[in-house]
């Protein structure tokens, strides 16, 4: 099989295609080990979930909303993360704390590699005085399989479902995405990889597929066009340009199954 070393891309669909430091205050790991996780059984990310503590918010600031600002992971920035409560999912901007306690776990998109050392940082943002908060995680993977080869730069997930209690053989999946134009220079650099559970252990493996109906926007009157931030002046991008392209594949699930 040919790697291409550069940007590609890698679908995944179950077919996959510490110490801490915090300004004003003192904040701790929870109870609770990191968990770094895979894209199985409808989990759609590789993933590090981790609980955070801050004792005692600074003074004066004791039932407050607090919000979860940027995430980063190694000095790279984490848009897709989720912040959890009480045991429960809760927004991102939704955080309080208990007698000026707050516990919060989050969990970060992370395609992590096994024995090696991470660090994640976040900003939390006190809604109405907009003081902010800065904690720092440094985490350790555990052994296993980690990211199925890290030769591939981008994955995405598509997440499938048996919900009608009947075993499925070679049944036909076909599905249409889109990615950044620069997330992969080829169809051919694609792959579906189907990550599942054996024990313990992770097992990976690649299942044939057909990409066609590739198209990519890069239209440069539009992608010219510069807008300004009213409050803050820095430049505004919204457009990118992007490829999309189908993907179809047969995939074997058990009744009930989720993949």
């Amino acid at each position: 099989m040919k790697k291409n070393k550069g940007t590609s891309l890698m679908i995944a669909a179950v077919l996959l295609f510490g110490a801490m430091t915090i300004a004003a205050g003192t904040a701790r790991l929870g109870a609770a080990e990191p968990e770094f996780g895979y894209p199985v059984a409808g989990e759609p990310w590789y993933f590090v979930k981790c609980a955070f503590v801050i004792p005692s918010v600074p003074a004066g600031l004791e039932g407050s909303t607090w919000s979860v600002g940027r995430v980063a992971v190694d000095g790279a920035r984490a848009r897709d993360f989720i912040v959890y409560q009480g045991g429960r999912e809760v927004d991102k901007s939704g955080l309080k704390d208990a007698r000026g306690r707050l516990a919060f776990d989050i969990k970060v998109r992370f395609a992590w590699r096994p024995n090696t050392k991470s660090e994640m940082r976040l900003e939390l943002v006190e809604a109405k005085s907009g003081e902010k908060l800065e904690a720092m995680a440094a985490l350790r993977s555990p052994a296993g399989k980690g990211y199925w080869d890290p030769a591939w730069k981008n994955y995405l997930s598509l997440a499938l479902s048996e919900e009608h209690g009947f075993a499925r053989t070679g049944y036909p999946v076909h599905a249409t995405v889109g990615v950044l134009a620069n997330y992969l220079r080829s169809p051919d650099e694609i792959r579906v990889v189907r990550a599942t559970r054996k024990g313990a252990d992770i097992v990976y493996k690649e299942i044939p597929s057909q990409v066609y109906d590739v198209a990519t926007w890069n239209d440069p009157k539009i992608l010219a066009i510069e807008e300004k931030d009213a409050k803050t002046g820095e430049r505004v991008v919204r457009y990118h340009p992007t490829t999309s392209f189908s993907v179809a594949f047969l995939s074997d699930l058990e009744a009930n199954e989720k993949a």
